[in-house]
């Protein structure tokens, strides 16, 4: 790697452009990298320039690069490289790079991102919110993904607050007359059990929400988690408080 961000190739495990889907025995000799490099989307040249002049200047360069492969298809690549402490005879620092085809990697978080995107336009239509928690051994939760965050059920916006404020914020708004039934929902999950409850929360205008809540636990590398969803049930208790009223 030169000062002047020239890259000069030395070695390679394997032909670059056979990662690329060319055949090795087809393209000439010497013209791998420049293959290679053509094959680069336009995009992300500058983040390639940018990691070459990282390691010239002895520093650890890492990112991500699309690739246009032979069969017109885009692959992507992380791209690590560890520069040496030695320079070569032209003064230019020596780099110990690996290549990782991340593609599939990159086609599953895909997948994910649409999944959450499904689940929440499902949770969006019917008040609904997936989510998993870890469970302490006092019963404490954490949590550890959700579908949506649950504060939007009741009118907060989900970008304003973190994972672990979202959990202390909705525990906070649970009403006081719930509390027995949370500590109820605890003590079953704490005991392996598959827990459920409803409880009541203030929105953010001030009005109260009724919310069903279903726990099933799991064990995963010797830790307990639990896999849930909340319904918005208030139309429901609505119609039973009616009922009940009725029927006095």
């Amino acid at each position: 790697y030169g000062a002047d961000g020239s890259t000069v190739p030395v070695w390679s495990s394997r032909d670059l452009t056979e990662l690329l889907g060319h055949d090795p025995e087809a393209v000439g000799e010497g013209v791998a990298y420049a293959i290679w490099h053509d094959a680069i989307l336009p995009d992300d040249l500058p983040r390639l320039e940018a990691m070459r002049r990282e390691v010239a200047a002895g520093s650890p360069a890492r990112s991500e690069v699309r690739l246009r492969a032979a069969d017109g298809g885009l692959r992507w690549f992380d791209v690590h490289i560890e520069p040496r402490d030695e320079l070569d005879a032209q003064g230019r620092r020596l780099g110990d790079g690996v290549l990782v085809d991340t593609t599939v990697h990159r086609a599953v978080e895909r997948e994910l991102e649409d999944r959450d995107r499904g689940l929440d336009a499902l949770g969006g239509a019917i008040g609904i919110a997936l989510f998993t928690l870890g469970i302490g051994e006092d019963g404490a939760f954490e949590p550890l993904w959700v579908s949506r965050d649950p504060l939007t059920l009741v009118g907060v916006r989900a970008d304003t607050v973190s994972p672990a404020e979202t959990l202390s914020r909705w525990c906070a708004g649970i009403a006081a007359e719930d509390a027995p039934e949370i500590a109820r929902m605890q003590r079953d999950l704490l005991a392996g059990e598959p827990a459920s409850c409803e409880h009541r929360v203030l929105d953010a205008h001030g009005r109260t929400r009724w919310f069903e809540v279903r726990i099933l636990p799991r064990q995963v590398d010797g830790r307990a988690v639990g896999d849930g969803v909340i319904l918005d049930v208030t139309e429901r208790k609505e119609n039973e408080l009616r009922l009940d009223s009725a029927l006095r």
